[in-house]
């Protein structure tokens, strides 16, 4: 594949820039080192497109604190980089890369990617599930702490497969290292980085094992396909590579490969059968909680309309969603009323930055 060049001026383009402190501040714009840097926007701006252009560009110690995952019910350590430059600068880069990131991806790579997440993983599992009468067993697994496990050494050599521009690989390379080992979490470019970091290893999947079925959310990997004994040397296989090609990473030792028939796939927040899709517990018993909680107070405030609009998501891809919604849901808040309440939050905090 023919390497891109010439990305560093696309980085540093007055317009990216802008474009990138926009997205940088969302629901962050009542924060005064926000507003500091909104109030003499066009001089940050000018200063960190020079920084970018001339090299001089000095990114900030972050911050560490540690967060309980409701959601997947783990510990984990955060970096929060600080606003400006580092986030700004994220940003920037993310914008300008994502279509090289995109021309290489994997279809079915769908976690953190906008326009793919949970729907079209759903989609494709339940077409497998309804169409391909062939597929029998199914194989689940994932990479032992994914995130702090990426070899620094090993992401900037995949960069230099894909982009020439040495200023642009000293930029990427100053993020990569002021993270620290691995790529930190609450790094915007995590994500990114995280999907391009495996994307070899999909290919190798689907190309070279031939796998008839594969998703990856992120590090999180599913496998269908006809047979067990094929799907055991597919992780094998993997294992070995990912050693042999100095990935750094390791597959968890609690994969499972189970028949289709005898219990459902639980993936993406939902649960998968042959001639069903159901929610997965947690996630309908957390809206539920959600719901409740705005019933009993008699009031709903933006971070739970938040929560419970996210969640609907979920719901509207169910067979059912429709009319679970208009039974459970709608007669304590509807959607329209949640709506609402996240405009007029947004509406306002726009106006105080003003």
């Amino acid at each position: 594949m023919k390497r891109v060049g010439y990305i560093l001026e696309k980085i540093a383009d007055i317009d990216n820039l802008n474009k990138a402190l926009d997205n940088a501040c969302k629901r962050k714009t009542q924060k005064s080192y926000v507003r500091r840097i909104l109030a003499r926007r066009d001089y940050f701006i000018k200063r960190l497109h020079d920084d970018i252009i001339n090299g001089t560009l000095v990114l900030s110690p972050n911050i560490g604190h540690s967060i309980y995952d409701q959601t997947s019910r783990k510990t984990r350590d955060i970096r929060v980089p600080k606003f400006y430059p580092d986030q700004v600068v994220h940003w920037a880069v993310c914008l300008v890369l994502k279509p090289i990131f995109m021309r290489g991806m994997y279809d079915y790579c769908i976690g953190s990617v906008p326009g793919r997440g949970a729907t079209r993983g759903k989609k494709y599992i339940d077409r497998v599930y309804r169409k391909d009468a062939r597929v029998k067993y199914a194989m689940k697994t994932d990479i032992k702490k994914f995130y702090p496990t990426v070899s620094n050494e090993k992401i900037k050599e995949l960069f230099r497969t894909k982009i020439k521009d040495k200023r642009a690989l000293a930029l990427i390379d100053a993020i990569i290292d002021n993270g620290g080992a691995g790529l930190p979490i609450g790094y915007y470019t995590s994500q990114w980085f995280a999907n391009f970091y495996l994307e070899k290893v999909d290919h190798y999947i689907k190309e070279t094992l031939r796998i008839r079925h594969y998703v990856r959310n992120v590090d999180d990997m599913t496998f269908i396909d006809t047979n067990k004994r094929k799907l055991h040397r597919a992780l094998r296989s993997i294992k070995q590579y990912l050693e042999k090609n100095g990935y750094n990473s390791r597959i968890k030792g609690d994969w499972q490969v189970f028949p289709m028939r005898s219990r459902p796939l639980d993936f993406l927040g939902f649960r998968f059968w042959r001639g069903k899709t159901l929610l997965r517990k947690r996630t309908f018993r957390g809206l539920l909680r959600r719901v409740r909680r705005v019933k009993k107070k008699g009031y709903c405030t933006v971070t739970r309309a938040r929560g419970i609009m996210s969640l609907l998501g979920y719901v509207k891809q169910l067979p059912h969603g429709k009319h679970f919604y208009l039974t459970q849901i709608k007669p304590v808040i509807s959607k329209g009323e949640m709506a609402r309440i996240i405009s007029i939050y947004d509406k306002k905090t726009r106006r105080e930055t003003l």
